[in-house]
This record gives structure tokens, C-alpha cells and sequence, in this order.
């Protein structure tokens, strides 16, 4: 016959949380995480524009993008593109409109959430934060601009901007492509690419993802390290919704689904120098080096 029919004792509806909300509501867990994601850092990326948007090739410093905003954007991971805003349940205030993930689209993808101890432990290695990226560049916070001279700028920009680019490839490297449960059969060794590039390559860095069964998922990431997702926090759905149209007239026009995991560490797109993250700035040399590798273009 054509397919079966099944009484059921509710009605079937879909997840009205979406990527934003569900980290929002779990910040007391994973709010470090959380915090590095929002996109509220524009004054930064438009003091490091000169330095993320060009590369040296033999020596010669090339522009990669002519829109400054275009690219810059590509430093984000919540954008306002025809989202849900978001309000807080306990006080009706609204968060924010730029709930949707920037680089998700009518897909299925996995996202990783690292404890707030793994981020802090992450962050002893050297792993940089949106406020380590502003103090470095002395950045007034009622102006909003640097207090460097120009020569001090010209030394700490190839760093800043090489600190800035490590987290934003860190968070995005906790993106996955392809929706991953933790449920009852076995997983064997399975590669997914990440949202984070090697643009040396063109290619995705990637994790690999096993199960033993019995409502478990182990994820390994570039550097090697295994890390468990929590029981506690696993198989959280989410969606993120393109709304078109206005009033009485609102459509959607394109969707994303997202299944949320909680993980007892950090993944690591690349293999950690010395044990820490800021040896790939320890000098413009090196940082430049850094930006060559992983310069991010999408």
C-alpha cells in the first residue's frame, strides 16, 4: 500500500526554538560560549579592516573584497537576514533581531556547545576574546575608537587582527554540517565538515564523529582531542527561520535545522603551537603566517 497511518495522542508540531534561543536559555551553561557569538563587535572589525581585508602575496599587500561591509560581515555569526526576534521570556524585552546563523542554509547541520569551564580552560591556553581583542587595541568604550597612534596601530593590527580571526574560526569550527544525534545505535568513525575553512586549500576542516551506542556521541576534532557530549544537554532541535513579507502576509522562505549537542571540552580547528593559542600571533611574522592559513572569505 501507499505508506501506513498512525492515531497518535497530540498533535505533531515543529521546534519553535532556534540556534540563538536555545544558547540564550543555556547561558548560565554555556554562556561563555555564547557571549563570543554575538555579533555586537562592529567597532572592532572597523578598526582592523585595513588588516583583515587585505593579504601579501610576494610582498605585495592586495585588497581582497571592495565592500568593507560585505566583508566584515563575514566575522559574524548571528545576522539580522529575515529572522524571529527574540525576546526574553522573563522580561518581554527584546534581545535581539540577528538570530540567524550568518553561513546556515536549507540544511541540516549539528552544533557543538562547550561548558563554560571547557571555554575558560580554552581561554588560560591563550584562546582570545572579543574583550582581549579590545583592550589590546586600547579601544575607547564611550567613543568606541582606538587611543593607538598610527604607528602603534600598524604594529598591533597584523596581531589583533590574527587574534580576531583565531576565535571567530574557533567558533565557527563548532558548526557541523549534517544533523548528528546521540541516540541508540553505534557510530562508526565519521568525518563532517565544519563551517571553519583552510582558504590555503579551499577546503573545510573537519571532525570526526563515533558512537558505542546506547544515547552517546564522541567528537574528535583536528588537534586529536576527544570530548563527550553532555547527558544533560543532547538532541536539542532548533530552526532558524527566513520570514518574508509583512502583517498579514508573512511566508517562509527558507529554514535551517539544527540539532544541539552540550560537550564536555573544546574542539580545536587546527593543531594547538606549544600548547597554546597565542603562539600563532607571538610576533607579525607569525601572524601573518596565521592569516595566510586561515584568513576567513566566506
Amino acid at each position: 500500500g501507499n505508506g501506513m497511518s498512525y492515531q497518535v495522542d497530540g498533535p505533531i508540531v515543529p521546534t519553535i526554538e532556534s540556534i540563538y534561543s536555545i544558547m540564550y536559555n543555556n547561558r548560565r551553561d554555556f554562556g561563555t560560549f555564547y557571549e563570543q557569538c554575538l555579533t555586537d563587535n562592529q567597532e572592532i572589525l572597523n578598526i582592523l579592516e585595513p588588516f583583515l581585508n587585505y593579504r601579501e602575496v610576494d610582498g605585495v599587500r592586495e585588497k581582497i573584497y571592495s565592500s568593507n561591509k560585505d566583508y566584515l560581515n563575514r566575522y559574524t555569526i548571528f545576522v539580522n537576514n529575515g529572522g524571529l526576534p527574540y525576546y526574553d521570556n522573563e522580561t518581554g524585552n527584546q534581545v535581539t533581531s540577528a538570530t540567524n546563523v550568518r553561513f546556515f542554509s536549507n540544511y541540516r547541520y549539528t552544533v557543538y556547545l562547550p561548558t563554560n569551564d571547557a571555554m575558560q580552560q580554552a581561554m588560560n591556553k591563550g584562546l582570545p576574546t572579543w574583550e582581549d581583542i579590545a583592550e589590546y587595541l586600547q579601544i575607547d568604550p564611550e567613543t568606541g575608537q582606538t587611543t593607538l597612534e598610527d604607528d602603534e596601530l600598524q604594529e598591533r593590527g597584523p596581531i589583533a587582527a590574527a587574534m580576531v580571526t583565531s576565535l571567530i574560526n574557533f567558533l565557527k569550527y563548532h558548526f557541523q554540517d549534517n544533523s548528528v544525534f546521540a541516540d541508540t545505535p553505534a557510530i562508526r568513525n565519521t568525518e563532517y565538515e565544519t563551517a571553519t575553512m583552510d582558504s590555503e586549500t579551499g577546503v573545510y576542516c573537519k571532525v570526526t564523529v563515533s558512537s558505542t551506542g546506547n544515547n552517546t556521541l564522541s567528537i574528535t576534532d583536528h588537534n586529536g582531542t576527544t570530548v563527550n557530549v553532555l547527558d544533560n544537554y543532547k538532541n536539542m532541535l532548533a530552526r532558524d527561520y527566513i520570514i518574508t513579507g509583512s502583517n498579514n502576509s508573512l511566508s517562509i522562505s527558507a529554514s535551517s535545522f539544527a540539532v544541539m549537542h552540550g560537550i564536555n571540552g573544546v574542539l580545536n580547528f587546527k593543531n594547538l603551537t606549544n600548547g597554546r593559542y597565542d603562539s600563532d600571533w607571538a610576533d607579525k611574522s607569525a601572524a601573518k603566517r596565521f592569516m595566510r592559513k586561515y584568513q576567513i572569505k566566506n
